[in-house]
């Protein structure tokens, strides 16, 4: 079919031109552009491999087993790190995350706690997103061991937001993400404020443990929208605050939660560190 319109291309070339100088219609110069824009035509018809003969001029064949780039929709999924000394870091549902256990990851720090740290940063550094995901799962980890590993002054930062895709049983539970110079560290237990007993562990192993590593100071609440605002400056205003963003402001007024028992034993935790 190509060939078929290549030679219409000629034949008309060749039958217009005379008939055109024989009735002397154009002067020479038109004669010579029509001429032009014919073989224009003709060299830009598309070839049987695909393209033009003067588009493919330039055109190198790719290399025997060449890889072609695959299009990317969304975020790439993250595979299975195997570390010498955290051993398996893996994948949470739908490999956007990668995680460790909070008792794993305390256990490590207590056999090896000179050099659990450094660990820590190494690994952080070489993860795909500079973050990893800390999981216990009940609403009373281990956090302060956690914490007693970390030195307070490579703490850069704390962030305390809600989730609402740990545990669909509560209005949301706490996240606590620990900001460090080689990276994120995730906390991800299922701290929830819905009854006594939940908000006492709240309190106990959250606050508290900030309050005696000495790291209050460096604590922000994240709202849905992501915006980050320093805790309120008493005790009582930040067990408030945290309650609310857990998705329960009501405990903070119910008797039952003894709101002043809580203020008592942070800054009793204070006095202490």
């Amino acid at each position: 079919m190509l060939r078929i319109l290549k030679v219409i291309v000629l034949l008309a070339l060749f039958a217009v031109l005379p008939v055109l100088a024989v009735r002397e219609a154009f002067s020479g110069d038109v004669l010579v552009l029509a001429a032009l824009m014919l073989l224009l035509t003709w060299f830009s018809l598309p070839t049987k491999k695909g393209g033009s003969l003067l588009h493919n001029a330039d055109r190198k064949p790719a290399a025997a087993g060449a890889e072609v780039p695959a299009l990317v929709h969304g975020e790439p999924e993250l595979r299975e790190v195997e570390d010498a000394f955290f051993g398996h870091v893996s994948p949470t549902q739908g490999a956007t995350e990668l995680y460790v256990s909070l008792r794993f990851a305390c256990a490590l720090a207590a056999d090896a706690p000179q050099d659990f740290f450094a660990h820590l940063n190494r690994l952080l550094r070489d993860l795909p997103k500079r973050s990893l995901v800390v999981i216990w799962d009940t609403s009373y980890p281990e956090f302060d061991k956690l914490l007693s590993a970390i030195p307070q002054e490579h703490i850069e930062r704390v962030e305390i937001s809600a989730r609402t895709d740990v545990n669909p049983n509560v209005h949301a539970t706490l996240e606590c993400a620990i900001t460090l110079a080689s990276g994120v560290l995730r906390v991800r237990p299922e701290w929830c404020a819905r009854s006594v007993n939940r908000a006492d562990e709240i309190v106990n192993t959250l606050l508290i443990p900030l309050v005696g590593h000495k790291a209050m100071h460096k604590v922000f609440v994240v709202d849905d929208f992501g915006v980050m605002e320093r805790l309120p400056g008493s005790y009582a205003g930040i067990i408030e605050q945290v309650f609310k963003l857990a998705g329960y402001p009501e405990a903070a007024n119910n008797d039952a939660f003894n709101l002043s028992r809580y203020a008592s034993q942070m800054v009793a935790a204070g006095n202490r560190a």
